[in-house]
């Protein structure tokens, strides 16, 4: 390979890293212009790759190399931005508890189970391992509900919703739960989850548990799942209760949407400052999403969070 040939995929390959980089500021509901949030971390890696292969090159005209380093590293800078907040480069959003007082703390298990995964023995397996006050999973329907009947004694209080379209939902619970209810914000097929969680001190912990629809080409755009997010952050920043919100939300953390929902809701997000635990797809680690979160209100605190082992979703 000569080396002029070398230098023009090092620059076809650079300026379409930058053309990535640029996409995501469009505010757009397009999923064409959504779907470039989600690779960030990926592709500032390669941009990082490109940055020095082409600090290495030879180049005929310095000038061309000079400025595509510059361009380069001002979409590494915006990589960066995006994604350094979910790395422990950064100080922690949500604090640790200052006292470790058992009646005031509540514990979450969150899955999405994949509907049509047919051995739900490593759920079983880890739910009994971790033994959580409160277990919510998504893409659970009929089959899946009457496999999960076993929890009925642990977990007396359940709120449901079967559906055989991926967004079928189920709420387990230890603890006493008050206005539980299914709704559905905008789309017909789209439910979510909404109780409070009475703990053993007697503090109510307001839950919305949430599936939103991705954006993708049959739908052209992120609008139903952008207005789902942004509803449900109203109702957190306005509540009299602690909150938290959790779910596959079907967006990274660093996108347009996600950053706007923290800001409407002023809730914490504990990945800052820890890690973006990117949990899809499983199957390959080096090219997973942040897609699952959990969020919660300052006055509640943290106390750990991890990302579970495959059960085969």
């Amino acid at each position: 390979m000569s080396r002029a040939f070398g230098n023009r995929i090092i620059t076809s390959a650079s300026l379409a890293y930058i053309a990535s980089a640029l996409v995501p500021l469009v505010t757009a509901d397009y999923w064409w212009v959504r779907v470039w949030d989600f690779p960030r971390l990926q592709l500032l890696v390669l941009g990082i790759v490109l940055g020095v292969l082409c600090a290495l090159a030879s180049y005929k005209r310095r000038i061309s190399k000079i400025m595509l380093l510059a361009a380069l590293g001002g979409a590494i800078s915006l990589d960066g931005y995006r994604v350094l907040p979910y790395s422990p480069l950064v100080p922690p959003e949500s604090l640790h508890p200052p006292l470790a007082d058992k009646a005031q703390r509540i514990s979450f298990l969150i899955a999405n189970v994949l509907e049509k995964n047919e051995d739900p023995a490593s759920l079983f397996g880890l739910i009994k391992k971790t033994s959580p006050d409160i277990i919510f999973l998504v893409e659970t329907n009929q089959r899946w509900l009457n496999a999960l009947e076993f929890l009925n004694k642990d977990y007396p209080h359940r709120l449901a919703q079967p559906l055989d379209n991926t967004y079928g939902l189920s709420l387990f619970s230890r603890l006493p739960l008050r206005d539980a209810r299914i709704n559905y914000w905008l789309e017909p097929d789209i439910p979510s989850v909404e109780a409070k969680a009475v703990l053993p001190s007697g503090v109510e912990v307001l839950m919305f548990g949430l599936h939103p629809r991705p954006p993708r080409p049959k739908t052209g755009s992120s609008t139903d799942r952008d207005a789902e997010l942004v509803m449900v952050a109203k109702r957190s920043a306005s509540s009299k209760y602690p909150v938290i919100v959790m779910g596959d939300f079907n967006d990274v953390a660093w996108s347009h949407t996600s950053r706007l929902f923290r800001r409407l809701s002023r809730l914490l997000d504990p990945r800052i400052g820890r890690s973006s635990f990117p949990t899809f797809p499983v199957g390959l680690p080096g090219f997973r999403f942040p897609l699952d979160y959990i969020f919660h209100s300052q006055t509640l605190r943290f106390v750990e969070i991890q990302r579970l082992p495959d059960i085969g979703s």
